[in-house]
């Protein structure tokens, strides 16, 4: 039996919260768990983010319910409050107990995973996909459900939050059984931290691959630096983009469906030969990126391609002084083919977005994606001042 004097008021309880959280944050950072920054410019949720979710769920499900099944009957932050977690009669809680409490504690946080879920899907789909809304709706739910069960600990008569309630606990003001610290659990939980890190560390960044049905191929900008023509051609590494410019890049739209006015099929110059392009069906290339190459002139083109399935939009900015602001722009519709040299995507009905018209002096881009024995893929610039040079690809992030 717990010795107990009154029940812990909803100040102490959120004090502890407070203590446990900073506490397990310091704990991700010594066992190597780098947590993404949600709050930058570019942040983008992907594979890993989402497995960091839910491993650090569990590592917190471990600590909570732990800790306060054990004779300690608290965590560290309800240790230094002075306030324990019992059952209805006083007596320490079990292990199935405690995990029953915080998983009704942590519904909130099991309904944004769902969220994040909506949020990792909408992201593949697109910007204009309808999951944005759909996760946006979960996410207020779980904040709105986690609120309210949270502040009726200040109303109830026995200071009972809603998983209180549910799992049929009390927390009151107490020392529990022991002051003995629970060695076993907390190195358990360190290894397990640790381990977490390390899957995390080891899941690759999924925003710039294409998916064929079967294999993955990979855009990797690294495997671009070979020019066909035998010219030692050198990439800028970093290229100095007008604000205008590159607004009119962060504009691009995502394609919607696939334009009837696209030949399915035909023959085209891809790299300086005729080719015979087909449909593929099974080849599907989804994903946003950012293409720089060059034309026979030398002069520097930066694009945003945004593709779903075999469809998609890209966005052209050049040097041109004509041009108010001193570039050029152009938006084209893209597909995707297959031919003997590899995947091919077409540029379609180069036009000024702005106004509507066509530019009728900008020659439609064509790309060349093709995997080589090496395990490599290359993408080649094959429009018709490109002269298979090659392509920098990278996910379009500003």
């Amino acid at each position: 039996m717990s010795r107990t004097s009154h029940y812990a008021g909803i100040n102490k309880r959120f004090v502890a919260i407070l203590i446990d959280s900073i506490f397990l944050t310091f704990a991700y950072l010594l066992a190597g768990v780098k947590a993404p920054d949600i709050f930058a410019e570019n942040f983008q949720p992907d594979q890993k983010y989402f497995i960091y979710t839910i491993l650090t769920s569990i590592v917190g499900w471990i600590y909570f319910a732990g800790m306060e099944s054990s004779d300690l009957q608290a965590t560290f932050g309800k240790r230094l409050l002075g306030i324990i977690v019992t059952d209805t009669q006083g007596n320490k809680i079990s292990f199935a107990r405690a995990t029953g409490r915080y998983f009704a504690k942590s519904s909130c946080v099991l309904v944004w995973i769902v969220a994040l879920i909506a949020v990792f899907i909408a992201y593949k789909a697109g910007d204009d996909s309808p999951y944005w809304v759909v996760a946006l709706l979960i996410f207020l739910g779980g904040l709105l459900l986690g609120t309210i069960g949270y502040l009726m600990a200040a109303f109830t008569p026995e200071k009972q939050a809603l998983h209180d309630i549910m799992a049929r606990c009390l927390v009151v003001n107490g020392s529990g059984q022991s002051i003995t610290i629970p060695w076993k659990l907390i190195i358990g939980l360190a290894i397990a931290a640790i381990l977490s890190g390390r899957i995390i560390d080891a899941i690759p960044t999924d925003t710039n691959t294409t998916n064929t049905g079967t294999t993955e191929i990979t855009l990797d900008p690294g495997n671009t630096d070979t020019d066909t023509t035998g010219t030692d051609t050198k990439v800028p590494s970093e290229i100095v983009i007008p604000p205008e410019a590159r607004q009119f890049l962060q504009e691009t739209p995502s394609p919607t469906e696939n334009n009837p006015n696209i030949p399915t099929s035909g023959r085209f110059t891809v790299c300086g030969s005729e080719e015979q392009l087909l449909e593929y069906d099974n080849v599907v290339i989804d994903g946003d990126w950012k293409f720089q190459f060059s034309n026979g002139a030398g002069a520097i083109h930066i694009a945003r391609i945004k593709m779903q399935g075999d469809s998609g939009i890209m966005r052209v900015v050049f040097p041109d002084p004509s041009e108010a602001g001193g570039f050029g722009k152009v938006q084209q519709t893209m597909h995707l083919y297959r031919s003997s040299q590899g995947l091919v995507v077409l540029g379609f009905n180069p036009m000024n977005p702005e106004t509507g018209n066509p530019v009728t002096s900008y020659q439609p881009d064509k790309f060349l994606i093709r995997q080589e024995f090496d395990g490599s893929t290359t993408v080649r610039n094959c429009g018709d001042g490109g002269d298979g040079s090659p392509v920098n690809v990278e996910p379009y992030l500003n």
